[in-house]
């Protein structure tokens, strides 16, 4: 088939590039890359991804299979093997579904993934790497995900939800519910509940996904479908420092020190 270029969701770009190479400080991470692309008949995928070559390479290697579907057997240092191990299982998933006899005829046969690791910004006290996925079934629309993870470096820790102060709950999601109605330019309660699916606007979800460090805000992404119809994307945001540290935790705040 003809290959494509994909568009793959720039939500994790546009954050990272928040901060400037000035931003960066000491202990930048070495990275090792990987790399996997096999496009046979009607079938593409592409699986690209970076790990650190020593510090936190477990910890970093463990998110992104766990991200990718947790089933690889090996070493999760080894970020090649990794990148094939889930290049190869979905070359092999897109390749049966292309040659279903049963195939709905609404699906065309080209069919696509890419997966996109990245290192995205790192301080003394932590490093963040993101996550973006595109799938292409056939269907009426592809599919895209987007998170990221935060690790301690000290221990390799991941940050998440716990981040936040219980006592302080109710006020971190006055912050989700302000941010979710400037997402949408949403001027009353009434609006941005006409944009949500059976969100209660009063008691706004955290994201499914975990929460990530950047160097202007912690960044917050809602995937397709989570809380709002396809055609709004994946609701996301940066949630300044400044309104969100005084909420969290004291091993969330000493990581931002």
């Amino acid at each position: 088939m003809m290959k494509k270029t994909f568009l793959l969701l720039t939500i994790a770009a546009l954050f990272a590039s928040c901060g400037s190479e000035n931003s960066k400080k000491e202990g930048v991470q070495q990275i090792d890359s990987a790399y996997y692309h096999k496009a046979e008949g009607p079938v593409e995928c592409t699986v690209r991804a970076s790990l650190p070559v020593e510090r936190l390479n477990q910890a970093v290697g463990e998110w992104l299979d766990e991200a990718l579907g947790g089933l690889y057997p090996g070493d999760p240092t080894d970020i090649q093997a990794i990148a094939d191990y889930y290049g190869k299982a979905m070359t092999d998933t897109l390749t049966n579904w292309a040659n279903d006899p049963d195939l709905p005829d609404f699906a065309t046969r080209e069919l696509a993934f890419e997966a996109r690791m990245e290192y995205a910004y790192e301080t003394n006290e932590f490093v963040t790497y993101t996550l973006t996925t595109y799938t292409d079934l056939g269907g009426a629309h592809p599919t895209s995900t987007s998170q990221g993870a935060t690790f301690r470096k000290k221990d390799g820790r991941r940050v998440d939800w716990n981040m936040i102060a219980s006592h302080y709950g109710y006020k971190f999601q006055e912050l989700l519910k302000d941010s979710l109605m400037e997402y949408f330019g949403a001027d009353t309660d009434e609006e941005l509940s006409e944009n949500l699916l059976d969100t209660n606007i009063y008691n706004i979800p955290y994201p499914k996904t975990p929460p990530y460090f950047l160097e202007d805000g912690i960044a917050v992404i809602y995937q397709q479908y989570e809380i709002a119809p396809y055609a709004f994307g994946m609701p996301n945001f940066l949630l300044a420092y400044e309104e969100s540290k005084p909420l969290m935790t004291g091993w969330a705040k000493r990581m931002l020190k």
